[in-house]
Parts: C-alpha cells; structure tokens; sequence
C-alpha cells in the first residue's frame, strides 16, 4: 500500500501519528505542524499522499510548513491534490526556498 511505502515505521518518521490522524479525517485535530526532521525524510510520495490527506479531511484549517526548506518539486508533489481542500483557513510555508515554479 502507498500509505505504508510513504509513511510506514521502515521511513522513521516521529510524527506519524499525526499523518494518520489527518488521513483518518480526526475532528479534534485542526491543526497540523510538519517538523523538519520528518519532512527531510518525505518522498515524493510522502508529499502526495499527505496533500491528498489534507485535501480530503474535513476538519483540517491551520497547516504550517515553515522553514521545511521545500524546494519547487516538493511544492509541485504536495499540491497536486491540497489545493482542493475546503476546510483549511491558513497555510504557512515562510523560510521554504522555492520559487515561482512552486507557486
């Protein structure tokens, strides 16, 4: 499954119960900071399936993604599907290099 192959225990993500809580669409969360020692460790993949997660969740309305350092392609994978999102509010992404390739 692409879920366990982006995010499974193999990867050594800490965070990994949030990722889940947001692809589980958890009503009580709302609110989801990716630290950088796990997004150093997301594949293109990882960033997908984590856009998607946040697309579809319901309940998800503050995301900070600040100082990540994502690049353009890392920007491009996370929000192919994210930008269909109808709960998010606010979405950080300061201190990230990309450029306008990313946007």
């Amino acid at each position: 499954e692409e879920h366990n192959e982006a995010f499974g225990e193999h990867v050594n993500i800490l965070h990994r119960d949030e990722i889940n809580w947001i692809r589980n669409n958890d009503p009580r969360r709302t609110t989801f900071v990716l630290e950088h020692d796990d997004a150093e460790k997301f594949s293109d993949l990882a960033l997908e399936l984590l856009g998607l997660y946040i697309a579809e969740n319901e309940h998800l309305e503050h995301l900070r993604l600040e100082d990540l350092q994502l690049m353009d392609d890392d920007i491009y994978h996370l929000f192919l599907d994210l930008t269909w999102s109808i709960s998010l509010k606010e979405l950080k992404l300061g201190g990230n290099p990309f450029g306008l390739n990313g946007v």
